[in-house]
This record gives structure tokens, C-alpha cells and sequence, in this order.
């Protein structure tokens, strides 16, 4: 199965109440089975690898078994880490993707795959970025020194105004922007049963909803529930 990623979002934590506006704008679907993508989960890491996806012209396909586009988000923190930020700079912080790492590769000690611990570090300012263009608003103690989970030395936590809600808020234009054009579909409701494949490759989903279950195929295959 291929995972293409261009930005991998982190969060985790507590939250408020979520906003309507994505589940409004969110379920349309399409009649069609086939697409270039299949995105499985819709809180901010399919919400991210779909927007990605579909700023590009690919055609996406988002399947949820919530009623609601938006995962945990609205019930949690959002914390997320990156070091080398423009925030960090902003705030005469030194850091880098290279010192993020050094640390957790102390902190994780016996991780079993350092290689995607380096990838998360390299990719995290880039990821910052991205939602500093779509306008991220930061809680004004962002960056933060520490979290409770990971002790850092040096202040690259981030939190958005209302928390996990922030980053719900931020990535809600440009999802219904793409909803609204059709580059991405979305299927609420919609429960991963099976994972087709033709010999060893993967080239779909089986998914279940009130209707039944029902085939979907597609040339990537991306699978971004917990």
C-alpha cells in the first residue's frame, strides 16, 4: 500500500464544542467508484493528506463512520511540535528538525523505527507553515516549553486559540473550498470493512453504511484512523 504525505498532523488533548460549518459543507458524495485517492478517516491527519491531495487536481474520496467530519479535534488540545519554525525565529527560539530529533531520539529510547521519528521532525515546520498560510491563529504562549507528555528543552509546542478547535477551524475553508468544487467526496457514516487487493496490490476499500456495503477503488490508498 503507498502512503503519500505530504503534511502529517499531530494532536491530541481537550476541547469545546465542534463547529457546524464542516458538516454542513462536508457530505457530498459521489456516484462514482473510482478516484486517484481514498482517504480513511476524516480528523486532521485525512483532513490534511485530502486537502494535500486535492489542491494538486487529484481526485479524493473520504470515507468516515462519524456522522462528523473533524476526529478528536473538537474535544482536544491540538498540541502540535516543530522545531526551526517561523514562529520560533520570530521569538529569537533556536532550534531545527535535527535538535527535535536528537531529543526524541533520547526520549523515545527503544522507538522501534527511528527513521519515522526523523520523518515527523523534518516534516513538522513544514506542516507549521502550511497552516500558518491558511491562518493559524496560536495561543499567544505558543511556542510552549514543555508538554506533559515530552519535557523539551526548548519551547516548540503549539496550541491554537480554542485548542484542538483551532486547527478544526483552519483546515474548514480550504476542505469545503474542495468539497464545494468536487475534487474531494465525502462518505459520513461509512464504516472500512475490507481492504481490496489484486494480488498484492491494494487498489481499494470496502465500506459499510445504512445502504450496505459497497466497493470503492482507487490507484493510492490511505488509511489515517487511530
Amino acid at each position: 500500500m503507498r502512503h503519500p504525505r505530504r503534511d502529517f498532523l499531530k494532536m491530541l488533548g481537550l476541547g469545546t464544542v465542534a463547529s457546524n460549518s464542516l458538516v454542513f459543507a462536508s457530505p457530498k458524495t459521489s456516484a462514482d467508484t473510482v478516484f486517484d485517492l481514498i482517504v480513511v478517516g476524516a480528523g486532521a491527519a485525512g483532513m490534511a493528506c485530502a486537502l494535500a491531495a486535492s489542491e494538486k487536481g487529484t481526485k479524493v474520496l473520504v470515507i468516515e463512520k462519524a456522522p462528523l467530519i473533524g476526529g478528536t479535534l473538537p474535544y482536544s488540545e491540538g498540541k502540535l511540535s516543530a522545531g526551526g519554525t517561523a514562529l520560533q525565529k520570530a521569538k529569537n527560539i533556536t532550534d531545527s528538525p535535527q535538535t527535535h530529533f536528537e531529543e526524541l531520539q533520547v526520549l523515545s529510547r527503544d522507538f522501534p523505527d527511528l527513521s519515522l521519528v526523523k520523518l515527523a521532525c523534518d516534516e513538522a515546520p513544514k506542516t507549521m507553515a502550511w497552516l500558518d498560510s491558511l491562518g493559524f491563529e496560536y495561543n499567544p504562549a505558543s511556542p510552549l516549553p514543555h508538554t506533559s507528555e515530552v519535557p523539551y528543552k526548548v519551547p516548540r509546542t503549539y496550541v491554537g486559540k480554542e485548542g484542538g478547535l483551532t486547527l478544526q477551524k483552519t483546515l474548514e475553508k480550504p476542505w469545503n473550498l474542495q468539497v464545494s468544487v468536487g475534487t474531494i467526496s465525502v462518505l459520513l457514516k461509512h464504516k472500512l470493512t475490507d481492504i481490496l487487493k489484486k494480488g498484492s496490490k491494494v487498489v481499494g476499500v470496502k465500506a459499510y453504511s445504512s445502504d450496505g456495503e459497497k466497493e470503492f477503488f482507487a490507484k493510492n490508498v490511505v488509511l489515517t484512523t487511530g
